[in-house]
């Protein structure tokens, strides 16, 4: 048994107590994805693909090509959850944070050329539990600490450019990137002749893997923009370092699609959709259980026309349902959310937002496996232009 799978089944067996990290259901498969996803786009419950104006996001590269400075975008996104299991009375509590996208946007060829330094897994992770295991006759106590920490982030480059004044396309080619390293410490409550060694299970591994992404949007009536992208992988390989009881791993990427449009319904008042799709399926077989297609829908509204200490400060509301690629304990995770959040803009010029900074907050439950977490979620980002 690889000491990932000892880690998996250490977090299900009994009463595992997570201390640590974001989510205990990092502890599954690969990790739990995090999408490169800014503050706007967090409260209005968005895939981050076919919102109004100018962006960034790695999901939507044509969205580039409306960038008209060199802007910058950085993400912050601490988290803050309550983990309950079904029979057991007592709730764990924790928290973590994450800078889940550093972005970049420079005008150039009657274009824009973009970088994107993004988050794609998160595996951070630790706990432990106490359980009795017979040896030779005798049961004995023992206590299991096991521990994760890593992750897998992708670095892009692109390009988008407009095609006429209201079709544009834009790609990005990406590398991933990261490693993750894990251990299992079983400590046997023994001692004297009884005394027995603890048992101690390593690993760790450096992924490696590469992407493409292509998308295209339209502007349709002058109030509706639609966009689609599609983002194909190779595989993603784990190679063991070290002394890693455990060999390389090989984790089969699916083609990940996503579509969204957003309209203005009436002057200050905007409603987006998006949806996302990907078919995990092919990764079961090397994950050792089951995976499937997950989709994901979202919707929100923006009022964009309201005001806060006598600055421009949209408004905005949010819902997304999805599933999460991979199961835990034989069941299917789902993940919802109700979202909310602002914008505060800090500098324009001619009608071209300069600094403005947005905040998401999301109430979200995902479950899965007996396993719940009710979590809350936040989300700031800072945009500068004309640096």
């Amino acid at each position: 048994m690889t000491p990932r799978s000892l880690v998996l089944t250490a977090c299900l067996l009994g009463a595992a107590a997570p201390v640590d990290g974001q989510s205990i259901f990092n502890a599954a498969g690969f990790g739990l994805p995090v999408e490169a996803l800014d503050g706007r786009a967090r409260a209005l419950g968005s895939f981050g693909i076919g919102l109004q104006g100018a962006g960034m996001l790695p999901t939507d590269p044509a969205a580039a090509a409306r960038v008209l400075l060199p802007t910058g975008v950085i993400v912050v996104q601490p988290t803050w959850v309550d983990f309950s299991q079904e029979g057991v009375s007592d709730h764990d509590y924790y928290q973590g944070i994450r800078f889940p996208l550093l972005a970049i946007a420079y005008p150039v060829y009657r274009g824009a050329l973009m970088l994107n330094l993004a988050s794609v897994f998160d595996q951070s992770y630790a706990g432990q539990r106490t359980a009795e295991v017979e040896l030779g006759g005798t049961t004995y106590p023992v206590v299991d600490q096991f521990e994760q920490e890593g992750s897998v982030s992708q670095i892009s480059l692109g390009y988008a450019r407009m095609i006429g004044e209201r079709f544009s396309l834009g790609f990005s080619v990406g590398h991933y990137a990261g490693t993750v390293a894990q251990s299992l410490v079983r400590s046997y409550e023994a001692a004297g002749e009884d005394a027995i060694e603890p048992y101690l299970s390593t690993g760790s591994w450096r992924y490696s893997g590469e992407s493409v992404t292509g998308g295209a949007s339209v502007e349709l009536w002058g109030i509706v923009r639609v966009a689609g992208s599609a983002t194909w992988s190779t595989d993603l390989d784990a190679n063991a370092t070290g002394e890693t009881q455990g060999g390389d791993q090989t984790l089969k990427f699916p083609l990940q699609l996503r579509l969204g449009a957003s309209a203005i319904l009436t002057p200050g008042l905007n409603l987006s959709a998006s949806a996302v799709r990907a078919d995990w399926s092919a990764a079961a077989e090397e994950l050792g259980g089951t995976a499937g297609t997950t989709l994901g829908l979202g919707v929100g509204l923006e009022l964009s026309q309201t005001s806060l200490f006598g600055r421009e400060a949209p408004l905005r509301l949010g819902y997304r349902r999805a599933a999460l690629p991979f199961p835990i304990a034989g069941d299917d995770v789902k993940e919802e959310i109700l979202s909310g959040g602002l914008a505060l803009v800090f500098s324009q010029a001619n009608g071209v937002v300069l600094a403005t900074t947005d905040v998401g907050v999301e109430k979200g439950r995902r479950t899965g496996g007996g396993l719940t977490e009710d979590f809350w979620r936040g989300t700031v980002s800072l945009r500068l232009a004309a640096f």
